[in-house]
């Protein structure tokens, strides 16, 4: 199995130079087209064969999803199926617990899976298919409107293919910075988590800075900001989308809006980190840790510490001057690991201070994961994936939407950062 994972920095847009001829994003793997179409509507009927384990689709959210598909059509005279079949094995080796095979006929779509992960993804497919054909059906186009216009078709003819999928990437998922600017609301984070598992992105990281209402420190939080039982919510309203809810505190950099603090002069070494040369900073980060991290169920963790530039500008100084910041900084990432171990946490972190000194990589645990990211286009990343490929750490890549202090991304930008 590949160990290469997909981290998009912020929230995602597709444009319509992602679209292919059969309307599914992503991609699929393979695609056989057949002659004839399969008429989806009211007639059409939904069906579930147990075949192997324990799996239950007609118990899931996703079954439910095309159920009420099938209800809003008119009735054709002709029955239709939708047979959802559990199988043994896809005879897939490439991530195989998320693929799926659906073999659409004149008279019956069969959705084949191995695992509940493969089933949403089926369905995420064909829930896409239908819109794409209810649309052209209708003669519309990709607007909300017209979605709407769509489905009074009453039925839809869906061409017959038979496709079959698995991702090339293990985890597929986006992170939102909710800790600059204003804290979305649990509304718009379960929209955010329903759109984005449309595309079959499997998790999610809410980027956290001083927005986690910590009891043992409760002057940091703004009113709004989310407590442990709202992420306890979300990580179950996620499941029901295939979306795991990944931990998040940022724990060294970007640490302004707690700094500024009095309480917390102690553990600050200018005016964005902590000071890895105080008891207190970790002492302060034992408290946080307590809090945050059981608050998430997902064994992964981001501790983040990315652009501590300014290390040693403040009450550090002496501390860095002596030792270096490269120690230091290699230091301060080990006590927090220690500190997240306690939890049974997975570490993953950023990568853009390492890689510049990447003999650090031997000073650091070996199962932890580092992201490459990078906010800018370019036609290469090899040079700052290369360290950590070397190193035998896993690592993910993360390209960045270009959308900070803007309304709508930067598409130029994005398009060929995400690509490469």
């Amino acid at each position: 199995m590949k160990h290469v994972y997909l981290f998009l920095l912020t929230i995602l847009s597709f444009g319509p130079g992602l679209a292919q001829d059969i309307g599914v994003i992503p991609q699929p793997q393979q695609v056989e087209k057949r002659e004839g179409s399969f008429v989806w509507s009211s007639d059409t009927e939904v069906s579930v064969m147990h075949m192997y384990g324990n799996l239950r689709p007609d118990r899931t959210d996703y079954l439910k999803q095309i159920r009420s598909l099938v209800a809003q059509g008119v009735k054709t005279g002709n029955k239709q199926f939708i047979t959802y079949k559990n199988v043994k094995s896809l005879n897939i080796d490439e991530n195989s617990g998320q693929a799926y095979r659906l073999t659409i006929g004149c008279d019956e779509i069969v959705v084949e899976a191995t695992t509940e992960a493969g089933f949403f993804n089926a369905t995420q497919t064909l829930r896409q298919l239908y819109r794409f054909n209810a649309l052209k059906n209708a003669n519309g186009n990709l607007f909300e409107t017209q979605w709407q216009m769509a489905r009074s078709v009453g039925k839809v003819e869906i061409p017959c293919m038979v496709i079959t999928d698995w991702p090339n990437l293990e985890y597929r998922g986006w992170l939102d910075d909710i800790s600059r600017g204003p804290i979305p609301t649990m509304d718009f984070l379960k929209k955010e988590i329903e759109i984005l598992s449309y595309y079959k992105l499997n998790f999610f990281n809410l980027y956290t800075e001083h927005v986690f209402k910590l009891d043992s420190h409760p002057d940091i939080a703004p009113a709004d900001g989310l407590t442990a039982d709202e992420i306890a919510e979300l990580t179950a309203y996620a499941k029901r989308f295939n979306v795991e809810l990944i931990g998040n505190q940022q724990c060294f950099a970007h640490a302004e809006k707690t700094l500024r603090i009095p309480f917390h002069e102690s553990i600050k070494d200018g005016s964005a980190n902590l000071n890895p040369n105080s008891a207190d900073t970790y002492s302060f980060l034992n408290d946080v840790f307590s809090e945050v991290a059981p608050a998430y169920e997902s064994p992964l963790f981001n501790i983040n510490c990315d652009e501590t530039e300014g290390l040693g500008s403040g009450l550090a100084r002496d501390y860095v001057d002596e030792i270096g910041a490269e120690e230091a900084y290699v230091r301060h990432i080990n006590s927090v690991y220690n500190i997240l171990n306690l939890y049974n946490k997975q570490v993953l972190m950023w990568g853009d201070i390492v890689a510049k000194s990447p003999d650090m990589l031997d000073r650091l645990p070996k199962d932890m994961r580092f992201i490459v990211w990078s906010y800018v286009s370019s036609p290469d990343f090899g040079s700052m994936i290369e360290p950590f490929a070397q190193s035998g750490h896993k690592f993910w890549v993360a390209p960045g939407v270009s959308m900070w202090s803007k309304c709508f991304p930067d598409i130029e930008t994005y398009i060929v950062n995400i690509a490469n």
